[in-house]
């Protein structure tokens, strides 16, 4: 069974750093962050990592800046064509041929007939990376690759619903790098990542930003401006002020865990952005395959040796119970015999105390039987546990003869009463018969 585990991992300057989201009793529960300084140290924080990286399903969450995105917007009918839609936008968009890069969408909201569609895209080189880093970490091929500002977009609108409504411009700080999004109503229409070094750089890279959000989104005015980091200082009040013409509100939080965070519950959401390259989903495949494979020869194996140890182990085995069996047999042997000829007599005095089936009960039931003056009985042979021979004689009445017979078949101790022999006229007119009355039915002949 796999690993149900999340692990995110993330790139941090010359290191990685990781994230598990393990299985709780109530929803899923997210580990501390796990940081790998420098990947060349085997002995030292390596050694830690790798085992943080071992079993579960791997992630990667990417920078903004290494990947190509943008928000467009398509008609609703389009959803089942998406894909394509996506793949399109990119072709135009990137410098990179569609042999070169790996796309993924992902429908962020849905409002009028039209969908809020967050298209992506990633060189192909930035995979070649994660294939060096990836077996130094000892972590497995991965499953997902997102965005890191997605996965702390969706854990600050969690932790604060309040502050996304209207028309805002968000400066997230992870790792380093300042994503800004700009956002209408907690959706986003507009990411940027931007590393600015000055507040020269911030005036410039922010100018150009909302220039270019506004030629995208048409013109409307920033609500507020949000501001969070983990202690890094960003762009001063002033400048944001005198950009946005609004207010500014910041928050200190541990954004990179937010990001990893994010990014491993949005694992569970199957209609999240996944930019895995072919290349990878290829390998996965084929490990899935050799997997399965070696699983059935390990099955057919198995089953193998389960029939050749039935196949000659088989009958010592029965021969091992039959030897128990027999040897509790006789250990109550004796007890059994015991019992046994207590029962044997019992039934015995039963059957002399039984009298219903006597000569003389016999005999009550068969002149009981007999119709008024009209047969006489001749002989009466009582033959114990068979029954009893009955001959006779009637006035020539011979309706007579069988309705005696129904009597006698219907009446106990009686079950069954056949005629012996055929009914004969004698020279006075008067009919001879046999009858054979038994107590328990005659076997039909094999």
């Amino acid at each position: 069974m796999a690993n149900p585990r999340k692990i995110v991992l993330t790139q941090a300057g010359a290191g990685l750093r990781a994230l598990r989201l393990n299985p709780a009793q109530r929803g899923w529960a997210a580990s501390s962050v796990e940081t790998c300084a420098d990947l060349t140290d085997e002995e030292g924080a390596l050694k830690g990592f790798r085992a943080t990286c071992a079993g579960g399903e791997v992630a990667l969450a990417l920078r903004t800046s290494s990947a190509l995105v943008k928000v467009v917007d398509l008609p609703a009918a389009a959803r089942d064509a998406l894909t394509s839609a996506a793949e399109a936008h990119m072709d135009r968009l990137s410098p990179f041929g569609s042999g070169e890069q790996t796309t993924g969408h992902e429908v962020l909201a849905e409002e009028d007939g039209s969908l809020a569609v967050l298209v992506a895209g990633a060189p192909g080189t930035l995979f070649k990376t994660w294939d060096a880093l990836l077996p130094i970490a000892r972590a497995g091929l991965p499953g997902r690759v997102d965005l890191a500002i997605l996965g702390a977009w969706r854990q600050l609108r969690e932790r604060h619903a309040d502050m996304f409504g209207g028309r805002k411009l968000a400066l997230v700080e992870i790792e380093g790098e300042w994503n800004l999004v700009l956002a209408r109503d907690g959706v986003p229409r507009y990411i940027r990542g931007i590393a600015p070094a000055t507040e020269n750089g911030w005036r410039r890279d922010l100018r150009l930003s909302l220039l270019s959000a506004e030629a995208e989104l048409g013109p409307g005015r920033v609500d507020e401006v949000l501001v969070f980091s983990n202690g890094a200082d960003g762009p001063s009040n002033s400048l944001l002020m005198e950009l946005c013409g609004c207010g500014v509100r910041r928050a200190t939080c541990d954004t990179a865990a937010d990001a990893l965070e994010g990014c491993a519950r949005r694992c569970l959401e199957k209609k999240s952005l996944n930019l895995l390259p072919a290349a990878w989903v290829a390998a996965r495949r084929a490990r899935a395959a050799s997997r399965n494979f070696n699983l059935g020869i390990a099955a057919a194996a198995a089953l193998w040796v389960a029939l050749t140890a039935t196949l000659f182990g088989g009958p010592e085995v029965v021969k091992f119970f039959i030897k128990l069996d027999q040897d509790k047999i006789k250990a109550h042997d004796g007890n059994y015999q015991i019992v046994n000829n207590f029962r044997q007599r019992v039934l015995l005095i039963d059957r002399y105390k039984d009298r219903s089936k006597s000569a003389l009960e016999a005999l009550r039931v068969i002149v009981e039987s007999m119709p008024p003056e009209t047969i006489t009985l001749t002989a009466v042979n009582y033959q114990g546990v068979d029954g009893v021979r009955i001959e006779g004689e009637s006035t020539g009445d011979r309706d007579a003869i069988y309705a005696f017979k129904e009597t006698l078949q219907k009446s106990p101790p009686f079950v069954e009463c056949d005629f012996n022999g055929s009914i004969s006229t004698l020279p006075n007119r008067r009919d001879r018969f046999a009858l054979d009355a038994r107590f328990v039915k005659k076997e039909a002949p094999q």
